[in-house]
């Protein structure tokens, strides 16, 4: 299968727009990293930009710098949210069996897994609260810290459980979506 390249070594990406049905354009977010191929990440809503990167790993890090959503939640009411004090299983293994957490840290990992699930909650997580699989679900660290539209400077983005789609992008995802480019070529 072969790709067509939309963008070379020698060009820069300068714009890059949607048309609504009415043929009218909104400019879309956009960041040129300097050369490789153009990506397009979508969330829920529709594109967070277009990226131009040198591999999909690079082109996700800057997406995460760069487009993505601050979260609009303090990091004490994360730590209220994902704490091992709150909604775990050791909250609830003491509330059916009474304040024995030594008997809790003797139970093996499937046996805490066992009784968690009974209670309908998700595997209980005791460890750093951004390594909380939940909280790594619905939340991440900008690569680079906080960007300049950050209000709360803390770094953390809000990913979107509904759609994370980052791929190349091809003429026909362009046509698809009425994405016009605009590509200078460098000087000599």
């Amino acid at each position: 299968m072969t790709t067509t390249k939309l963008i070379s070594d020698n060009q820069s990406l300068t714009a890059a727009h949607i048309a609504n049905c009415l043929g009218e354009l909104s400019p879309l977010p956009f960041y040129d990293d300097g050369y490789g191929p153009l990506f397009i990440h979508f969330n829920a809503l529709g594109i967070y930009g277009i990226i131009r990167a040198r591999n999909e790993s690079d082109a996700y890090e800057i997406s995460e710098d760069e487009f993505m959503d601050e979260a609009s939640e303090t990091w004490e009411e994360m730590e209220k949210d994902y704490s091992t004090e709150y909604k775990s299983g050791r909250e609830l293994w003491m509330h059916e069996n009474g304040n024995d957490w030594e008997a809790w840290k003797a139970l093996s990992g499937d046996e805490k897994n066992a009784i968690y699930r009974k209670g309908g909650k998700d595997v209980p997580f005791e460890g750093e609260i951004s390594e909380h699989p939940c909280w790594q679900e619905a939340f991440g660290f900008r690569p680079n810290g906080p960007n300049q539209t950050d209000k709360l400077k803390h770094g953390i983005y809000a990913k979107d459980m509904n759609c994370d789609l980052l791929c190349l992008l091809t003429p026909e995802i362009m046509e698809r979506h009425s994405i016009k480019l605009s590509i200078e070529t460098e000087q000599d």
